[in-house]
């Protein structure tokens, strides 16, 4: 069985041309735009967002759990 790589990949948007870092943290798969064009740029933000989801600094999205009628009642 293969190992897998440790650290993050850059991936390129045939479409767009933008880079996306890849990695793997805490068993989800992330796959996050640098919103660069420049690989060399885009591997500069690669890092410093790798490095923001490993430390904690950036949150991954949690979801509300609030009744539904609570919610709405907030709305109207």
């Amino acid at each position: 069985m293969a190992r897998r790589p440790e650290g993050w990949t850059l991936s390129r948007d045939a479409r767009t041309g933008v880079w996306f870092a890849r990695f793997r943290h805490d068993g989800r798969q992330f796959s996050r735009s640098t919103r660069e064009t420049d690989r060399g740029e885009a591997l500069t933000v690669a890092a410093r967002i790798h490095a923001e989801v490993a430390s904690g600094a950036r949150r991954v999205g949690v979801a509300r759990r609030e009744p539904l009628a609570r919610l709405t009642s907030e709305w109207l």
